[in-house]
């Protein structure tokens, strides 16, 4: 494949013409986008540059997120070229480009189809940041009190947004760094409220604006931090002159978008350590890529990826493929792997023939080599591990969240994901309830079967209420400490 969008001169220029402070906002902004997300879409698309490399690309002034989605490759060309300026030019530093790398190389690893878009881009970063190292500078911008020590989440990460490579691979020199915050006035041991936490995001000055921004993006398995990228999407991309009015809407809009009741709290000493390993791992995992298993020739199959927004219809696809479905877990989900493997013999025996599963400990699965997995393989993710968090951050939709787990797919794969402190006696009965109502017409028909032949007599939309909701709503239950307690034969599967 090769590149077929190319940013206009007039975009370059325009691009190369903004101050350091909005470059960086521009990469962390079109970083976001890659991977499509309605949230997304709906904040950038009324920045500048969106507008321009939305024209180039579609020809279009306005996108709908099924458009951002046919066109993902032409966005991911567009973006690559305009980061490649910007490093030629020097336009952005080393931070920036660092935490470009880790973005990148996880859009790389989940997204098979913009790998021969990306392929030699992403490997000169990886390159390229064996070579940064601002250690030296860091240390010293510290010891000058350059991060204010009363401002101490803004400034924590600002500073974890500087780590490189280099730096997290030295544990003396990660040691070095929190000794001489510590020094210059950083106290460890103290909680922060999520009120507070919210003014010092709400008050990031702009030059920070785009570094944390990118850098939050890296890490949005924490609550705080997808919190933090929530506050600067719908407020920092706003126009000044909006923020004030907006202000309260926004901190309501984000707690709810992130779970939160805005009572919560946080270690400062925790948050720190959480968030510099997970940049160590980040940054462990850049490396160079072999040839990209997908080519040209797969767009076809890519585009069927694309329309399946009904990812386990087997009467369609696994006549095509013969795959089965891969059941991925970890050490906290093999009981809810094994009763899923249970309710899908069911299903097999009581008419779908051709559906079979199988299932892979999440290492294991991990390790099993590119042409052991088909782009149309049907995959469910139980549990939080490093591919099922790669998919999650793609998944547009999630259903089931009242209940205490999570739901969500893209394309042939999905992913269940467990809230334990949500799941309790009165949310197991009231998913007993709502599986009956929501299920019941698929229960009868289940109960009525007779022949071999009900599955291929059901709508696409019926197939997703026996083969995916019924599913993973029995799944879920058996999971349930209590469920063994628990009436559990009138199940709706």
């Amino acid at each position: 494949m090769k590149l077929s969008v190319m940013p206009s001169n007039n975009d370059l220029n325009y691009y190369l013409s903004r101050d350091y402070a909005e470059t960086a906002r521009i990469v962390a902004g079109m970083t976001s986008i890659i991977d499509v997300n309605e949230d997304k879409l709906l904040v950038m698309q009324n920045q500048n540059w969106f507008q321009r490399m939305w024209f180039t690309v579609s020809g279009k002034n306005k996108a709908t997120i099924q458009e951002m989605e046919q066109n993902r490759d032409k966005l991911a060309a567009y973006t690559v070229q305009v980061f490649a300026k910007f490093i030629e030019e020097k336009r952005i530093s080393d931070a920036i480009i660092s935490n470009i790398t880790i973005r990148l190389n996880e859009i790389y690893s989940s997204h098979l189809q913009l790998q021969e878009i990306m392929y030699e881009f992403v490997n000169k970063l990886n390159e390229k940041i064996d070579s940064v190292n601002t250690y030296q500078n860091l240390i010293t911008d510290i010891q000058n009190n350059k991060y204010d020590p009363k401002k101490n989440f803004v400034s924590l990460l600002e500073i974890l947004s500087l780590l490189d490579k280099r730096t997290t691979s030295d544990n003396k020199d990660l040691i070095r760094i929190k000794e001489t915050m510590e020094t210059n006035g950083f106290v460890f041991a103290q909680t922060v409220s999520i009120g507070a936490f919210t003014e010092q995001i709400l008050a990031l000055p702009e030059e920070s604006i785009g570094q944390v921004y990118l850098f939050a993006q890296n890490h949005t398995k924490f609550k705080f931090i997808q919190f933090a990228c929530c506050l600067i999407e719908k407020y920092h991309f706003e126009p000044k002159s909006h923020r004030k009015i907006i202000k309260d809407n926004v901190v309501k809009i984000s707690l709810r978008n992130c779970g939160l009741t805005g009572n919560e709290d946080c270690n400062v000493d925790e948050f720190y350590d959480d968030i510099q390993s997970d940049a160590i791992d980040k940054f462990a995992m850049c490396r160079e890529f072999s040839t990209p298993e997908y080519t040209s020739e797969q767009d076809s199959a890519v585009d069927d990826n694309r329309k399946a927004e009904q990812p386990f219809d087997s009467s369609e696809v696994s006549e095509k493929t013969n795959t089965d479905i891969a059941i991925v877990y970890d050490k906290n989900t093999k009981q809810c792997a094994e009763f899923l493997l249970g309710l899908i013999g069911e299903v097999v025996k009581e008419g779908e023939g051709k559906m079979s599963a199988v299932l892979y400990p999440e290492k294991i699965f991990a390790k099993l080599p590119p042409e052991n997995k088909s782009v149309n393989q049907k995959i469910i993710y139980i549990g939080n591990f490093p591919e099922s968090e790669m998919l999650s951050k793609n998944i547009l939709k999630w259903q089931f969240d009242q209940f205490g787990f999570r739901y969500g797919w893209l394309g042939y794969k999905s992913v269940i994901l467990f809230d334990e402190k949500k799941i309790s006696e009165a949310a197991f009965g009231d998913m007993k309830e709502y599986a009956k109502n929501k299920f019941k017409k698929y229960v009868d028909i289940l109960n009525s079967v007779e022949d071999g032949g009900f599955w291929n007599s059901l709508t696409t939309k019926e197939k997703i209420g026996v083969g995916v909701g019924g599913t993973v709503a029995a799944a879920v239950l058996a999971l349930l400490v209590f469920a063994s307690d628990s009436d559990t034969d009138d199940m709706i599967i």
